[in-house]
């Protein structure tokens, strides 16, 4: 990947549009797939696949974004569901250790107009409740699936933020800047970085190519996920 600058930002999130708001998604995301590697600095963390794809069930049609995250002694896997316009319906991440024992488990449930998220590790189990928020975020540090919805979504002005990780919500304003030049396995692209703000700092950033696909993500301090292979 050709050098670029990388902001300082905070946890990946996943985009979302609540009851009574202006859908996310401006047209049809689009199907993806593509190998990644999470880097601190220039030092190789951890690698991973993640995918997106469009899945009928027997009620509709679900965005469904999937994937695996492998570094020594642990494994984490996530899968985020959709509707069409990429509000969330459900999600799911756990993390494994070398023998295949779930050390953290994080679900959030929406349906009702309430959101539930609950979260159970080796150390304490929470379970949190929330009304259903107008243009909801789903914020993970650990699993980065979501960021997969966040490059699909359109962003809005004014979002609420779910740290699924600490149970807090927060509000925040996405913005998306000029688009940049980006080098992926030596394929030119053109992507437009995205970030997401609040009063107190910058809470995530993605950049997304023309199409809605993810292309890199900026994380907290000097890490970053990279992606290995350029859009097909």
């Amino acid at each position: 990947m050709g050098a670029q600058p990388v902001p300082t930002v905070t946890p990946p999130v996943a985009a979302a549009g609540g009851p009574g708001t202006a859908p996310l998604a401006s047209a049809a995301p689009v199907a993806d797939a593509l190998a990644v590697s999470l880097l601190e600095g220039t030092a190789l963390l951890a690698r991973g696949t993640l995918r997106l794809r469009i899945e009928r069930t027997g009620t509709g049609v679900d965005v469904v974004a999937t994937g695996v995250l492998v570094r020594p002694g642990e494994r984490i896997t996530a899968e985020l569901r959709t509707d069409t316009l990429l509000a969330p319906r459900r999600y799911l991440a756990e993390t494994r250790d070398s023998a295949g024992r779930v050390t953290d488990r994080v679900e959030v449930a929406i349906g009702g107009g309430r959101m539930v998220l609950t979260r159970t590790s080796a150390a304490h189990r929470m379970v949190r409740e929330f009304p259903l928020a107008r243009a909801l975020l789903l914020v993970d540090d650990a699993a980065l699936v979501p960021l997969l919805v966040a490059a699909a979504a359109q962003p809005r002005d004014s979002v609420t933020v779910l740290d699924v990780r600490t149970g807090t919500l927060r509000r925040a304003v996405a913005t998306s800047a000029a688009p940049t030049a980006l080098t992926i396995a030596e394929v030119p692209l053109e992507v437009t970085p995205v970030s997401l703000r609040a009063s107190d700092g910058t809470l995530g950033a993605w950049w997304r190519d023309p199409r809605g696909r993810l292309v890199h993500a900026p994380l907290a301090g000097t890490r970053q996920l990279r992606r290995d292979d350029p859009p097909g």
